[in-house]
């Protein structure tokens, strides 16, 4: 399993903030039946809020675009 993400953006207003970074997944099994990969591509969305022990994430979601590969490898 791997998974990279890049192009971060940062947002910032005030006391809280929102993420952007594209991603790519790939998952590996070299003894898979169906192929031995599987591909997600997507961006990672986290939300921030400043509290009193510093930033701490309040919201993450990942928007899947791409989707390639094994089924049986997730």
């Amino acid at each position: 399993m791997h998974h990279r993400a890049g192009n971060h953006l940062i947002d910032i207003t005030g006391d809280t903030g929102r993420a952007h970074a594209d991603a790519i997944a790939v998952h590996l099994k070299n003894d898979a039946t169906n192929g031995t990969t599987r591909w997600f591509i997507g961006s990672y969305v986290p939300g921030f809020e400043r509290t009193e022990k510093g930033w701490r994430i309040n919201h993450f979601e990942y928007k899947l675009k791409v989707i390639d590969g094994n089924a049986d490898l997730t």
